[in-house]
């Protein structure tokens, strides 16, 4: 990707065949998948961090966006659920179903789209939650990525991956410290809403989910665009 940008940034054409196709060998576990997602996400930031914006890298930092606004709307909407609920303020709405029913349009549309695909790509995507699953793993790799690389830690991906592909890896001892650590802080947010003034969680609330439903609308209009616009190079 590196090269392609240089090549680009020197107005030569890179090229890309509508046919040739590589496939990636699968992780068939999560701690594989997460050292593979690292390695590829850690890389992703360092090229977006040592070069300049411009017309190709512009594409990688709306796809970071991207990532970034639906790991907020998730994370916003499970943290103003619970804190609803836990006060007892909480009304259900029929809007809310709009979204996830326009997200399963989209991923139905991909699916179709993907050359090779299975009966089972289709079903996953229609059934939302695999997908969901996997979004959450993307952010919260990409988070743990842009965090070890405005740090300047430096790591060997490949290494990593290989480790957790034998089953060598010490991402599972990380991974419960991490947990533990954000039990010991959603313990104190909790202790601390519960006993906060009545005004102040009606004022949380309301601000919380007006911006939530907003940034919610804004990205349901753009799945609708993808559903609607045609899709280029990809063929069944």
């Amino acid at each position: 990707m590196q090269l392609t940008g240089d090549l680009q940034a020197i107005r030569y054409a890179t090229s890309v065949s509508a046919t040739a196709r590589a496939y990636a060998g699968p992780m068939f576990t999560l701690r594989s998948l997460w050292a593979q997602r690292r390695k590829w996400d850690e890389g992703m930031v360092r090229l977006l961090v040592r070069s300049t914006v411009n017309k190709w890298t512009a594409t990688l930092w709306r796809q970071q966006l991207s990532l970034l606004s639906n790991g907020v709307t998730r994370a916003g909407f499970l943290f103003l659920l619970t804190a609803a609920l836990m006060v007892h303020q909480y009304r259900w709405s029929w809007l809310w179903a709009i979204p996830p029913a326009v997200a399963v349009l989209l991923n139905l549309k991909i699916a179709s789209r993907v050359p090779n695909r299975t009966a089972g790509d289709l079903i996953a995507a229609g059934l939302l939650i695999p997908v969901e699953i996997y979004l959450a793993v993307r952010v919260a790799c990409t988070t743990a990525s842009w965090a070890n690389v405005l740090a300047g830690i430096k790591r060997d991906g490949w290494a990593s991956q290989a480790r957790a592909e034998q089953g060598s890896s010490n991402g599972p001892v990380k991974m419960l410290a991490a947990l533990l650590l954000v039990a010991l802080i959603a313990t104190r947010a909790v202790f601390g809403w519960l006993h906060a003034p009545l005004f102040i969680q009606q004022r949380i609330l309301t601000v919380g989910w007006t911006m939530l439903a907003t940034i919610t609308v804004l990205q349901t209009l753009v799945m609708v665009i993808r559903i609607v616009r045609p899709t280029r190079g990809l063929r069944p």
